[in-house]
């Protein structure tokens, strides 16, 4: 009855907060294909403005960039090359309602279909995919937002960011974007469902990495000149220790991040995983200008924190980036291993004078123990998917991608994987003091050769084809000692958008 109370009252404080200057609400999907033209446009030198290491992007944020691109460029002060045009006038077009209504104050709905048909032939097998996504959004005044996101696929174990029964013929419908959102004019609040990214990197990262199920939370964030903070609180899945007893679990995080005017961006961020079977949410972990560290020290549990430590930096069309992750670091240098994980990244925006071409190379370790902890019910995933890295503990990965553009709508891509994956699971069962492994990766190594050639065409931005070939070679799979497969796939993706926008009035 309390939580009930509180959301109600939490409601009506956000309708009645309807005043100030209209905005871009929401927050553009993880899945979008416009992040990787993003992430080529930042390399290059422009979205100077966006706080790159915390994803979503809100299309407050995105248009607010694009605004001032086009006005740079209407001024004479900015003169975009060939590919940087196709780009920024495919994001102009995508963003369109947002840009219409940047000035206007009018109560907007939104609603559309996102089909997508997928045609694979992998080894001696081959398959049908449909997948659909049903959105609807409602946007009263300038101030507040509820969005709604629903999917339908037929082949859902292909993604690991789904939280669904299946139905009859192996079909599932799950919600993946549910949520109220107020703009006030320091405060953000989201309380819902939504997915969440905190790196520099597109493809993972390894505190919060995107690659599990959407978090049901309550979100704040402020903006403070150059710094941004936000912080949330969600509940977990409970752990469940035998037929008659579960254990809660809940899961915090805050962070810190800063964004200078000469191309560097540094980010602090702190989450920790906690619970027990009579454990409640504690307040300290709700409070954002606290150390969890500290606390759960002081307080004299065990709970699960980790930290993350990520920058990047632009500079001449090139952009270098890392990530630290500690999970548990010995002062001492000597009683157990560190739990630890790190990435380095590398975009480069016309690599070796190579016209419409953008290179990303990328190398990430992550030690055996990290994500893992001696209370089952402390580990760091939701419905049993990590929430870090993909490639979970014991294990690390070099990975190069380049990219070519072969006309305003025709897009190429060519990228290399070798990845080293040992025994070490993220449920491995740990003692308080964790030995030191016998090499890294340990026990027996899984290899992963892999490559893949991607092909794409855009001729606008609501219909998208892509053709994907993929091979890995793949020793002692499953770390099973001398068990060798090859693997390929070839994918064929067809997509259109069906997305309208109406004003409307509430009132009478």
């Amino acid at each position: 009855m309390k939580v009930k109370t509180v959301f109600l009252f939490c409601f009506l404080l956000l309708w009645q907060a309807r005043v100030g200057l209209p905005l871009c609400l929401e927050d553009e999907s993880l899945d979008s294909w416009v992040y990787p033209y993003l992430e080529e446009l930042h390399t290059a030198g422009l979205f100077t403005g966006l706080h790159k290491d915390m994803k979503p992007y809100s299309k407050k944020d995105l248009v607010s960039c694009l605004r001032e691109i086009r006005s740079s460029m209407e001024k004479g002060e900015l003169k975009p090359d060939q590919e940087k045009m196709w780009l920024i006038e495919k994001l102009e077009q995508k963003f369109k309602y947002e840009l219409e209504d940047w000035s206007c104050n009018e109560d907007r709905i939104r609603y559309g279909i996102d089909p997508s048909l997928y045609l694979y032939q992998e080894n001696d097998s081959a398959s049908v995919r449909f997948k659909m996504k049903l959105e609807g959004g409602i946007k009263l005044g300038d101030k507040f937002l509820l969005r709604h996101r629903a999917i339908i696929d037929n082949q859902p174990d292909r993604q690991t960011d789904y939280l669904a029964r299946k139905w009859k013929r192996s079909l599932v419908g799950m919600t993946d974007e549910a949520y109220g959102l107020a703009d006030l004019k320091y405060l953000k609040l989201l309380v819902g469902r939504e997915p969440l990214v905190w790196g520099p990197s597109l493809r993972d990262n390894l505190l919060l990495s995107g690659h599990f199920p959407a978090l049901d939370m309550v979100r704040l964030q402020s903006q403070i000149g150059s710094f941004r903070l936000v912080c949330f609180a969600t509940i977990l899945d409970p752990f469940e220790i035998s037929k008659d007893s579960t254990a809660k679990r809940y899961f915090s995080g805050h962070r810190i991040n800063w964004k200078s005017n000469f191309g560097l961006e540094l980010g602090l961020s702190e989450v920790v995983v906690y619970g027990g079977t009579s454990r409640t949410i504690e307040p300290y972990y709700l409070n954002p200008l606290l150390s969890y560290y500290a606390e759960q020290f002081n307080n004299g549990h065990d709970d699960n924190p980790l930290w993350g430590m990520d920058f990047d930096f632009v500079f001449k069309s090139k952009e270098l980036y890392g990530e630290l992750l500690l999970d548990d670091f010995q002062y001492d240098l000597e009683s157990e291993p560190n739990q630890i994980g790190y990435k380095l990244g590398f975009n480069w925006y016309r690599p070796f004078t190579l016209t419409k071409t953008f290179l990303n190379l990328e190398y990430t370790r992550i030690n055996r123990w990290v994500y893992g902890q001696n209370v089952q019910w402390n580990i760091y995933t939701y419905h049993k998917v990590g929430m870090g890295s993909f490639l979970g503990p014991d294990a690390d990965d070099i990975f190069v991608k380049l990219s070519r553009h072969l006309g305003r709508d025709f897009f190429l891509s060519l990228s290399a994987e070798y990845k080293r994956k040992g025994q070490g699971r993220i449920d491995e069962p740990q003692k308080p003091a964790v030995p030191f492994p016998e090499g890294f990766p340990s026990g027996t190594v899984e290899y992963t050769k892999g490559l893949n050639l991607s092909s794409s065409y855009q001729p606008n931005s609501n219909l998208q084809v892509e053709i994907c070939l993929n091979y890995r070679n793949i020793n002692n799979y499953l770390n099973l000692d001398g068990i060798d497969k090859d693997l390929y796939q070839i994918a064929f993706k067809l997509n259109h958008v069906f997305l309208r926008e109406k004003l409307f009035s509430w009132k009478k």
